[in-house]
């Protein structure tokens, strides 16, 4: 089946847009990501020779703690660093909110609009999902689920998403996912899904410039070959550029 996903329609593009990455832990020293600020540098400049023009800065907020202004301010931080090394990335706030454990009054959107990057525990998706998202949503954000092909539980059932985003909920893949990073298990889960309609965005969750890097152009090539450029440029351009405009999206 994956074979076949890959020999359909479209040829390989020769350029690429300018990607919007709406989750990396390029931060410095605060969760699994960048371990000091010359590796956040080497995560930019790799992010930037990839063709990522904007990206949000996304801690854990249940490793760190930060909040929106600490997470604000070490934004300004490394924004003004790059500046300094001449490299044309540009970061906006974020946070990845542990969809079970993170009161509403605490969670950190994507930017400055309604969209929350969600994450459930890796072994399961939780019998009160619904119910936290609907709490979410009445607090005034858009949830998005973040990497949902690498759970336990959609990877047993990815059909048990369907019903979460008829219900509004949102999903973003991991780049790497789709080019068999993480194995033929997942990589056949993500596609499925991108197959159901059920995605929106695609993202690198990167931590390190190595197995895990700020990477989107292969992911592109992969979804062109798969659905032509408006699915390529739709999870990885402009639904991300919705989200840090603040502007609607349909789901």
């Amino acid at each position: 089946m994956l074979r076949r996903l890959f020999q359909r329609s479209g040829s390989k593009p020769a350029t690429a847009p300018c990607f919007v990455d709406i989750h990396c832990h390029i931060l410095h020293g605060v969760d699994d990501g960048a371990a000091s600020l010359d590796h956040s540098l080497r995560m930019a400049r790799l992010a930037e020779a990839g063709g990522i023009g904007r990206m949000i800065a996304t801690p854990h907020r249940k490793a760190t703690g930060l909040g929106r202004e600490q997470i604000q301010s070490r934004v300004t931080q490394l924004n003004a660093q790059l500046k300094k090394e001449g490299i044309e990335l540009e970061l906006f706030p974020g946070a990845e909110n542990h969809l079970l454990l993170t009161p509403v009054e605490e969670l950190v959107p994507l930017g400055e609009g309604p969209y929350l990057l969600t994450e459930a525990p890796a072994s399961h998706l939780g019998t009160q999902a619904r119910e936290l998202l609907e709490q979410i949503s009445s607090a005034g954000y858009r949830p998005i689920l973040a990497h949902p092909e690498r759970n336990a539980s959609v990877l047993a059932d990815p059909g048990c998403l369907s019903s979460l985003v008829e219900a509004g909920l949102m999903l973003q893949l991991t780049a790497g996912s789709l080019t068999g990073n993480f194995g033929p298990r997942i990589r056949h889960c993500a596609w499925h899904l991108i197959k159901k309609g059920l995605v929106q965005f695609v993202a690198s969750d990167g931590h390190c410039c190595n197995h895990r890097p700020p990477t989107l152009k292969a992911a592109y090539d992969a979804l062109h070959k798969f659905g032509g450029e408006p699915l390529a440029r739709r999870l990885l351009v402009e639904n991300p550029t919705r989200v840090l405009e603040g502007a609607s999206l349909d789901v």
